[in-house]
């Protein structure tokens, strides 16, 4: 493990680390002293802990407590992630929603923008960047109690929707072809959506798009045209505009920044 950068504890974290691992390697059995939350943001690993195996990747969120016993593989061309330890203050808070004995982990799409932008951040920290990080502490500790679960979910052909979204997004999508998905009116769909999801469903399709894009810049090389064209975007400019106005960064600098 290489600790790329750091930044000073905030209000959630005892510490903030972005650190790189090998590929192709094998971390053996290991513990910590402190619980640690870990947001990847290029590249894939296994975990092992608690009897099970899981794959994570750029979306993902985890938390491993203190004292558990855990290995990882890290698979080939080698993987980035945050590591930070939460304080005391985040883990009563978390402790409310998720079971952190259980050393849990979600899916949290939504918090890919959150975790790039600490990452710069992290990559190139200023005086300003210390509140910076503080804020978007509070959204990724918020986050992960909201993704687990505990308040009640969309309705079922709402949340059908959403899937149908996520499956299509890179590809033609339009909002007729949700609804006759889902068997409503386009109109219906369209307000339900955002009332449930705080977004449209041409907002979520990008959403997808970039999530896809940022994990090609982070594991390989392809042109950038070629990436825009396989993430569904209009040309590489059109990419470039929808990148930087969603993390803050062009896919240039993401990509030198997750290496």
């Amino acid at each position: 493990m290489q600790i790329v950068s750091a930044l000073p504890a905030t209000t959630c974290f005892a510490s903030l680390r972005l650190v790189a691992y090998p590929g192709g390697s094998d971390m053996a059995p290991h513990c910590h002293e402190a619980d640690s939350i870990g947001l990847p943001v290029a590249g894939r690993y296994l975990e092992r802990i608690r009897g099970r195996e899981t794959e994570h990747r750029l979306g993902d969120i985890l938390y491993c407590p203190a004292g558990e016993t855990h290995s990882q593989y890290f698979a080939p061309g080698g993987m980035t992630k945050l590591l930070l330890a939460p304080t005391e203050e985040a883990r009563d808070y978390l402790a409310h929603y998720l079971r952190l004995a259980d050393a849990p982990y979600r899916r949290a799409e939504w918090l890919v923008p959150v975790a790039l932008r600490l990452v710069r951040e992290l990559r190139a920290p200023d005086p300003h960047s210390g509140l910076i990080a503080d804020g978007l502490g509070f959204e990724i500790v918020a986050q992960f109690a909201r993704a687990s679960g505990a308040a009640a979910g969309p309705a079922r052909w709402l949340a059908s929707a959403r899937d149908y979204v996520h499956a299509h997004a890179l590809g033609p999508l339009s909002l007729g072809a949700v609804a006759r998905h889902v068997g409503r009116e386009p109109g219906e769909l369209s307000r339900s959506y955002r009332r449930q999801f705080g977004r449209g469903i041409g907002e979520e399709a990008r959403a997808v798009r970039l999530r896809a894009a940022a994990a090609l810049l982070a594991e390989g090389r392809a042109p950038l045209a070629d990436i825009a064209a396989q993430c569904g975007f209009f040309d590489q400019a059109h990419f470039t505009r929808c990148f930087k106005a969603a993390y803050g960064m062009t896919p240039g600098a993401w990509r030198r920044a997750a290496r």
